[in-house]
């Protein structure tokens, strides 16, 4: 029997493969030249969001494991889930308006704060990591917002 434990684990893989199949159906008719994304990066998404799913099937928690899950904690594993795709529709909204390196700044910041990490490890890491999506946005020739605050 399917748990919502395990429905819960699902809901990323879900909306990165959603992402995928939306971005790759929008650009069938674009010439090669105009995509910004080729085909073999979201191609390796796929197989690696796939590869996730089948070992999450493959290997599935045994029944001990669920057992000794206190309620209190699979509430909050929820919970998280939960905040994670509202952050992840906030940086959708919040990209034609704050520009591509605030919102992956901000979105960062929450997402490593929400997996655990304390505020002095996520700053770091947050501006890291934007820094790191700013130059394969220019190398991929990325045209990104740049927001009010002109980056």
């Amino acid at each position: 029997m399917v748990t919502w434990r395990r429905l819960g684990e699902l809901i990323v893989p879900a909306i990165v493969l959603l992402g995928c199949l939306l971005y790759w159906w929008h650009v069938q008719d674009a010439r090669s030249v105009a995509r910004r994304v080729p085909d073999a990066v979201i191609l390796f998404t796929v197989a690696l969001t796939i590869v996730a799913l089948v070992r999450e099937f493959l290997f599935p928690p045994t029944s001990d494991d669920e057992k000794e899950t206190p309620a209190s904690f699979a509430g909050e594993i929820f919970v998280k889930r939960v905040l994670f795709v509202l952050l992840c529709f906030g940086y959708f909204l919040g990209f034609s308006w704050l520009g591509f390196n605030l919102t992956n700044v901000i979105f960062l910041l929450l997402a490593y704060r929400l997996a655990g990490l304390s505020f002095l490890g996520a700053l770091p890491a947050a501006i890291i990591s934007s820094a790191i999506f700013h130059f394969l946005a220019l190398l991929m020739d990325f045209r990104v917002p740049t927001g009010p605050f002109g980056f």
